[in-house]
């Protein structure tokens, strides 16, 4: 956008002059940043160029990829710890697992409620959504007890609860998809009354605001990925794909994981496209980036949480 501003700037610049005279961006491995007639016009500053699919690696398969940590049961939601290391929640086994640096595992907490997404907080507690009761809860590790109920949402009979939650900070407000009812919803980070962003997404399983401030949504059915507006309106679906799970916001494009054909793609929201990365993952879940700049994504069937580089 910069260079196609300056070029129209300097032709509208001579045409001027010439018309009128006288002006002119588990098992170790791997690591886990005003026209003037006499003054020329200031050369604009040149805007940061961003990723986009163009710059995509080509797609590897889960077997070529570094194994970041081996963890008995179905890793499921990933969340940085803020030092080198994840956070990854297990919701069928009832556990949120901490691994370090070096994929080792370092505290194991039992949370039998079902957590889903883990959203870390500055002072080290967890917001962390829990199927079973359908909620959101807080809690302060090494204890798993909920030290509040930061969200209550009413659970349908024969559907799974809540299954992410993620935190919209400069909003001050948490993205709550409620995926029994369809819809999206917004609390306070700190909890309160919510407030109903969007409904008729079919199953939305995670949210996240993308590079043009708006709530973007994955779902479990088609459209798998919806455009929200940031204070709400109706959904507008974005590219062809279905059944997504997790999803995160990154350099201008996005990235989710695939359940349909066991792929990460990476999508660009203005366009809908998208470009695989990762294939042959058994159970894609979980995504979160890196301290080194690669992307984490967890297998729930192998037990594995591996590392790719994003576009």
């Amino acid at each position: 956008m910069g260079r196609a501003f300056s070029t129209a700037f300097v032709a509208a610049a001579v045409l001027l002059a010439a018309c009128a005279p006288g002006t002119a961006t588990a098992s170790p491995s791997p690591r886990l940043s005003a026209l003037a007639s006499t003054t020329p016009a200031p050369t604009p500053s040149p805007t940061p160029s961003q990723p986009g699919l163009s710059t995509c690696p080509a797609p590897q398969p889960e077997s070529a990829l570094p194994v970041l940590a081996r963890i008995t049961g179905a890793p499921d939601d990933l969340a940085p710890t803020g030092d080198g290391g994840l956070w990854v929640s297990d919701e069928t086994n009832g556990r949120i697992t901490r691994l370090d640096a070096r994929g080792a595992v370092t505290l194991r907490l039992v949370d039998p409620r079902g957590p889903e997404g883990i959203v870390p907080q500055p002072d080290g507690t967890l917001i962390v959504a829990e199927q079973l009761p359908d909620r959101v809860v807080l809690i302060r590790p090494p204890s798993a007890s909920p030290i509040a109920v930061l969200v209550q949402l009413q659970p349908v009979g024969g559907r799974a609860g809540i299954d992410s939650v993620e935190a919209d900070r400069a909003g001050g407000r948490l993205l709550i998809p409620d995926s029994p009812r369809g819809a999206l919803r917004t609390a306070p980070l700190g909890g309160g009354g919510l407030t109903t962003l969007a409904t008729g997404l079919g199953r939305p399983v995670d949210a996240v605001i993308g590079p043009d401030g708006a709530v973007y949504v994955t779902a479990e059915n088609a459209p798998g990925l919806t455009r929200v507006p940031s204070s709400g309106g109706p959904p507008v679906a974005v590219g062809s794909l279905a059944n997504l799970d997790d999803l995160l916001a990154l350099g201008g494009l996005l990235y989710a994981t695939d359940m349909a054909d066991g792929t990460v793609r990476a999508v660009d929201p203005s366009s809908g496209e998208d470009r695989i990365l990762v294939t042959g993952i058994a159970q894609p879940q979980g995504l979160a980036r890196l301290d080194d700049g690669r992307l984490a994504v967890s297998d729930a069937t192998r037990g594995l949480v591996l590392a790719f580089m994003p576009c």
